[in-house]
């Protein structure tokens, strides 16, 4: 079973003295550097345009139902307490 094991992209698994002579990136370093890579290369996927009108629709229902501003927390109602 030698695919029992996952092997995580992000760690580097070499020695601690190739890791110093390669580049002593640590587990935050490289993850900053893939998720830069993969923000670079993402494409938006294709939408239906009767769904995207359909999304569009309810998000503006939703938005008018709530009380608030986009950006906005909904407003709290007051209590007796205070």
């Amino acid at each position: 079973m030698r695919n029992a094991f996952y092997h995580a992209r992000l760690f580097d698994y070499n020695s601690a003295e190739q890791w110093e002579a390669k580049s002593k990136k640590d587990a935050v370093a490289r993850a900053h550097e893939k998720y830069k890579t993969m923000i670079k290369a993402y494409e938006q996927p294709a939408l239906d345009p009767a769904v995207n009108a359909a999304l569009t629709e309810f998000i503006a229902k939703r938005k008018s139902g709530c009380g608030c501003s986009y950006g906005e927390e909904r407003k709290q109602p007051q209590s007796d307490d205070n």
